[in-house]
């Protein structure tokens, strides 16, 4: 019988957290400062980078391994979710007239299912 893997789990929660924090500072940066979608979005996505490789190396994945190595493979899959999700945020705005915030909110979709497929298994895998 297989056990219970809290993996998603434990992805789930630093990613709730992690996306908190990141809208709050795109949010933040939009309403107070008037940034633009793009750099707002940019600077919220660099800060979550920080936030999410740790807590993911830690906690999610308990990983072990050699840090520069997870570090270079984490960069380059965030930076393809990221360019997923500011296509799309892109795309909601200025193709389909999306509230700008409401666009922020759907872009988080295909970057968190392409850092968890490939933070699992190819970043955080147990080689």
């Amino acid at each position: 019988m297989k056990t219970f893997d809290s993996t998603l789990i434990r992805f789930l929660f630093v990613g709730l957290f992690n996306t908190f924090v990141g809208l709050s500072i795109i949010f933040f940066l939009k309403w107070i400062f008037n940034f633009g979608d793009v750099s707002s979005n940019l600077i919220g996505y660099i800060l979550g980078f920080f936030i999410s490789f740790y807590m993911h190396q830690r906690w999610t994945y308990n990983y072990t391994g050699a840090i520069k190595k997870a570090i270079f493979r984490y960069l380059l899959i965030v930076v393809f979710a990221y360019l997923s999700n500011l296509t799309l945020v892109i795309f909601l705005i200025d193709i389909l007239n999306f509230n700008t915030y409401l666009a922020q909110f759907f872009g988080i979709f295909p970057y968190v299912l392409i850092v968890f497929t490939f933070g699992k298994y190819f970043v955080f895998n147990k080689e």
